[in-house]
């Protein structure tokens, strides 16, 4: 019988010793690598906030030569940082415990097939190809898209450049979701 209870014993010290481990893996990695996530997602939202108002601005026609285009170039320069920390955990997570999660983080930063509706209502696919910076990459080809486009009038290039940027913004909160999603889902496999 108290064979049975060291064997018990054991078991119990390496389960526990398993669900430390599991713990710190998941403090030590994927913690750090949601906070930065976080700031990436915190920087993008202020950027869109200021891009949306240069766009509204009433004195300056949407050309390509508005200021946002330099706005873009300097938040992408400015902000590079912080995308090539987050790219680092992605490409260095081989574990397949976090495949959900680092999918998460690679669709991120990925741009989706935008779905723009032309003035006579006929749908207009526009596929934009992924990098470190797609959603700031996107807003500038979307931009530079829309002044482009023959169908659009002159009046109405602001609020169709803005229905755009407000789609591109919604998809990224919702990339962002499904990264919060993939991360406490984690938590609880960590921590139950």
């Amino acid at each position: 019988m108290d064979i049975i209870f060291k064997i018990f014993d054991i078991l119990s010290g390496l389960y526990k010793d398993k669900k430390s481990e599991k713990r710190l893996l998941f403090e030590t990695f994927i913690e750090p690598a949601m906070s930065d996530i976080t700031v990436v997602h915190q920087d993008y939202i202020k950027s869109f906030e200021t891009y949306y108002t240069m766009i509204s601005w009433p004195e300056m026609p949407l050309t390509k030569a508005h200021p946002i285009y330099e706005k873009l170039k300097t938040d992408s320069l400015f902000s590079r940082h912080l995308r090539d920390k987050v790219y680092t955990f992605y490409d260095n997570t081989n574990k397949e415990e976090f495949d959900g999660f680092t999918r998460a983080i690679y669709d991120y930063f990925q741009m989706p097939i935008l779905n723009f509706k032309k003035p006579d209502n006929t749908e207009n696919n526009y596929l934009i190809d992924g990098s470190s910076n797609a959603i700031r990459g996107t807003i500038n080809r979307v931009l530079t898209f829309t002044i482009g486009e023959k169908e659009t009038e002159e009046r109405d290039l602001k609020s169709v450049a803005l229905k755009r940027i407000k789609s591109i913004m919604e998809q990224n909160a919702v990339r962002y979701n499904k990264i919060l999603h993939e991360f406490f889902s984690l938590k609880n496999q960590f921590y139950s």
